[in-house]
């Protein structure tokens, strides 16, 4: 199998590069200016800070006893098949 997909591969991109199967903005329709793209920064460490917030106080929200017998409920009918 892994021979196909790389036989498969290979003539996929004989194929672009022939231009029978086009690529929009690799093989066809490119523009000649490199206009810069706005790359969108992201802070890891203050995203995972506020998912770990938000994760606390829902956990603080909610009633622990109702979780229990939910998840009881659901395991027994895990167990059971129904």
């Amino acid at each position: 199998p892994k021979l196909r997909i790389e036989e498969a591969a290979a003539r996929k991109q004989a194929r672009i590069d022939r231009g029978e199967d086009v690529i929009v903005g690799v093989n066809k329709y490119r523009t000649d200016d490199a206009s810069e793209v706005d790359v969108l920064q992201i802070d890891n460490d203050a995203v995972r800070t506020s998912q770990l917030a938000r994760l606390a106080s829902v956990r603080e929200g909610r009633d622990e006893g109702a979780v229990e017998d939910i998840l009881e409920q659901l395991y027994q009918a895990a167990v059971s098949g129904e």
